[in-house]
């Protein structure tokens, strides 16, 4: 339902608000495993809707990014916030969400000349470089944050596939304007 939600642009902005709120209800909370992992599922939450496919909420998130607060006390979450944050920078400056370009479908990548190709490429190895030192795995020890944490692994791991397909035929590109 959340899907469909953030599809129309009327309820983009409810969902980013609610969002939103529930960072901050999260945060004051007396800090335990459960609130530790309903930070870091309220992030997740977020991360999913940016990984949607609307660029409509991916633009609006990066225009409140600021906004993305991890909960005080939550060093898992303040990581994850850290790479969600990059990604919508890079999206900001670069007009596109990289991390979802695939070999399955028509990839912005072969639509850019070696120039171009050499202007976004550090952008996504930086972003690339934040998703790598997000590391979530402490939470997998804990029975209570070990779903949210897992959850969120795999949201990095399928931006990690992407951001390393972009990274390599953008590299390629790059190798062209060099010779």
């Amino acid at each position: 339902m959340l899907q469909r939600s953030i599809s129309d642009g009327e309820f983009s902005k409810t969902v980013l608000k609610m969002l939103v709120r529930r960072l901050k209800e999260v945060g004051q909370e007396r800090i335990s495993s459960g609130s530790l992992a309903a930070g870091i599922k309220t992030i997740s939450v977020w991360h999913r809707c940016l990984n949607s496919g609307n660029k409509g909420f991916l633009a609006l998130s990066a225009q409140h990014a600021h906004l993305m607060e991890p909960p005080p006390g939550n060093a898992l979450a303040a990581m994850y916030c850290t790479y969600v944050r990059e990604l919508l920078m890079v999206f900001t400056t670069a007009k596109h969400a990289w991390h979802r370009d695939t070999v399955f479908e028509d990839s912005m990548v072969g639509r850019l000349d070696a120039p171009q190709a050499a202007t976004v490429a550090p952008l996504l190895m930086n972003q690339m470089k934040v998703l790598l030192r997000c590391d979530l795995q402490g939470g997998l020890m804990d029975i209570k944050t070990r779903c949210s944490v897992h959850y969120a692994i795999n949201l990095l791991i399928l931006d990690g596939m992407g951001l390393f397909y972009a990274i390599d035929a953008l590299m390629d590109k790059v190798i062209v304007l060099d010779n």
